[in-house]
């Protein structure tokens, strides 16, 4: 299949999970035990604090989250546009 095949499920996928599943993943993220990491960012237009379920891995030097849905996320750019972002990964800062 195209990637312009692929799309449309990609976007349906990108849209339940994040009104549907993120919600859910929020309680949990970031805490000990559990595989999710939470990534706190501002918005880069309104400013707001927002909180976001990532899959993050610890490596030297940082973190390394993959892009499944690509660079045009929303918490991506908002990181991108502020040049920080918090990331509490297994109950750590």
């Amino acid at each position: 299949m195209s990637s312009d095949t692929m799309s449309p499920i990609r976007d349906a996928v990108r849209t339940f999970n994040r009104h549907v599943l993120n919600p859910v993943m929020l309680r949990a993220a970031g805490r000990k035990h559990w595989y999710a990491s939470l990534i706190e960012h501002e918005g880069r237009c309104s400013g707001r604090r927002y909180a976001t379920p990532v899959v993050a891995d610890k490596v030297a030097g940082g973190f390394l989250v993959p892009l499944p849905y690509g660079t045009a996320v929303d918490w991506l750019r908002n990181t991108q546009a502020a040049g920080r972002a918090t990331i509490t990964s297994k109950g750590d800062t």
